[in-house]
């Protein structure tokens, strides 16, 4: 047990004791808190619906309509089941597959679809 206080200890205590630490290390708790969610705000569940043989597109369906898709990485997605992300835009995202508690990269082609235009481009992917 120490029972000096050097000036190292005091510079330690006043540094750490500050509002501007205190501040900051609430921020990057709550920072850290909110990366380690696995469902961002911004999320849409979506749902698996149709899938073509070993076809690598397919189509998902959520609030704002079917979305059409090529599966890039992770494991295969089977219908019925869900995912998360901002599926509603164009290009290049990642999605949480709540069933294998994983990330997988897809590449949205058409979003906000019916279902008969959906299932046109999804059959003209897959040819």
């Amino acid at each position: 047990m120490r029972l000096t206080n050097t000036a190292e200890d005091r510079a330690t205590s006043v540094i750490l004791n500050s509002p501007g630490m205190r501040t900051f290390i609430l921020c990057a708790c709550l920072l850290f808190i909110s990366a380690a969610s696995n469902k961002a705000p911004s999320a849409t569940a979506s749902v698996i619906v149709k899938r073509l043989g070993s076809c690598d597109y397919f189509l998902l369906y959520n609030k704002s309509g079917y979305v059409v898709a090529e599966h890039y990485t992770g494991e295969e997605f089977d219908e019925g089941k869900m995912v998360y992300g901002n599926i509603n835009t164009y290009g290049y995202v990642d999605i949480y597959n709540e069933d294998l508690d994983e990330t997988e990269h897809i590449y949205i082609e058409d979003w906000g679809l019916n279902k008969s235009d959906a299932i046109e481009k999804l059959l003209d992917f897959c040819k």
